[in-house]
């Protein structure tokens, strides 16, 4: 991660850490707004950009190095950041914590959490505990949180009164288990003053990588609650458009709220936006997209048509349903250079610049449909060219009449297709969350 080294400042330890608690939790006090942008880059990038909309208080500082605080920006899953980049109040970069002391004050964090009576004679078995969250990579097998969550239950008796703390202290616990708090070196001068933070890394994106004429990609929000108001836009390249853009909470007490972006126009960029419920909420961004039916598919649709139109009067002047060639005329003519060109032309609409593996992925269908007619014209252009035998012109014109019916059935089927996926990604959603309560039987989030 890409970090810059700050001094270490004469703190007290356990009051860094409890110090930072009330940061963290009482985040949505002071974050008035977050924006969180996910960007498919046409370089074939994913970019992630948070902007912050803070009002950072004095009674809540935490010291840092010289005259700056720190300053908890955001939980990004564990893993090493590419191409990270920070924005402060002067829109210039500025500092964040490297791993090691990163990491240190989520152990902070964690034990300041902790009351002193718990732990007496236990101190060993919290400490263990709490390491082994803070050096959870996030991937492997195991789930320490979960086993802090039952020896706090164990220290306490299960009593009422202790309940909620021991569940905000595993709230807590879970995600520093698979996340780390990007901590940022503010200024001390922006305390007490509203001022926008924006930082920015490569996100690695999952999303439906089966043979489809729409995909659907999600990425989920796990420190959701950490602002007053939560916002999501996702930008995707001019060759696609948003189907649907959903932003939905999971967890709750029973329930799911929901906002809903769904374009009734072609669009690149969508927003959504959502209160949270809870601090600890965790939700979940669900995108559906498809071809635009600008750039690549109205060449396709108008190559198709070409392409078959072409095809239909070869096969009536094969056949003498109708006469438009001088059969006078010896090959090759010069009609074989016209033939030639289609091809050419429809190959350049092929082979294009790095982009988006969604990009890719969603456009190959037209680009077959391209190849095909290239494929056509090029079976047209050698029964024109070449005196060739009985046996081989049969072959090539059923090649001819195959690729034409190919391509012209591939982008119906394509076209028809895009017009029924519109509720994909809400039922990809609504597994999602369903799936998620269950394996959870109803626990607070």
């Amino acid at each position: 991660m890409n970090a810059t080294e700050t001094e270490e400042v004469s703190q007290d330890p356990s009051v860094r850490g409890a110090n930072m608690v009330d940061l963290v939790i009482g985040s949505p006090e002071w974050v008035h707004r977050r924006v969180d942008t996910l960007t498919l880059g046409t370089d074939g990038d994913t970019q992630r950009s948070i902007s912050l909309d803070i009002t950072l208080p004095k009674s809540l500082k935490v010291e840092a190095s010289g005259k700056r605080v720190l300053l908890p920006l955001a939980f990004i899953r564990k893993g090493a950041l590419r191409r990270v980049s920070t924005a402060g109040p002067n829109k210039h970069p500025f500092p964040i914590l490297e791993k090691a002391r990163n990491s240190e004050i989520a152990r902070e964090m964690l034990l300041a959490m902790i009351p002193e009576e718990w732990v007496r004679g236990q101190e060993s078995k919290v400490a263990a505990a709490v390491g082994l969250i803070v050096r959870h990579d996030g991937i492997k097998s195991g789930n320490p949180a979960k086993q802090l969550k039952r020896l706090l239950t164990s220290i306490t008796k299960s009593r009422e009164e202790d309940a909620e703390q021991v569940q905000t202290i595993s709230d807590l616990a879970r995600t520093l288990q698979t996340h780390f708090l990007l901590i940022g070196e503010l200024d001390e001068m922006h305390l007490d003053t509203r001022c926008i933070i924006k930082i920015s890394y490569e996100h690695e994106l999952e999303f439906d990588d089966g043979w489809d004429y729409s995909t659907v990609f999600r990425y989920d929000l796990p420190d959701y609650g950490f602002a007053a108001s939560e916002h999501v836009e996702v930008v995707v390249p001019s060759e696609l458009t948003l189907r649907i853009v959903s932003l939905s909470e999971a967890g709750g007490e029973g329930s799911s709220p929901t906002n809903e972006d769904i374009p009734t126009t072609e669009r690149a960029r969508g927003h959504v936006a959502l209160p949270p419920t809870d601090r600890f909420t965790e939700a979940s961004v669900v995108v559906e997209v498809a071809p635009s039916k600008r750039g690549i598919f109205p060449f396709a649709a108008i190559s198709v048509a070409v392409c078959t139109a072409v095809t239909g009067l070869a096969l009536m002047e094969r056949f003498e349903v109708l006469t438009i060639v001088d059969r006078s005329r010896d090959i090759p003519t010069t009609a074989v250079s016209l033939l030639l060109a289609g091809p050419a032309l429809f190959l350049s609409w092929i082979a294009r610049t790095p982009e988006h593996e969604i990009v890719a992925k969603l456009l190959n269908p037209l680009r077959l449909c391209l190849l095909m007619c290239a494929a056509v014209f090029l079976g047209l252009g050698a029964v024109a060219a070449f005196p060739l035998t009985r046996e081989a012109w049969d072959v090539v014109w059923l090649l001819i009449y195959g690729g034409a019916f190919v391509s012209l059935g591939w982008f119906v089927a394509f076209r028809l297709a895009l017009r029924r996926r519109l509720t994909k990604a809400l039922d990809l959603l609504v597994r999602r969350v369903r799936s998620r309560k269950k394996s959870e039987g109803g626990m607070r989030r």
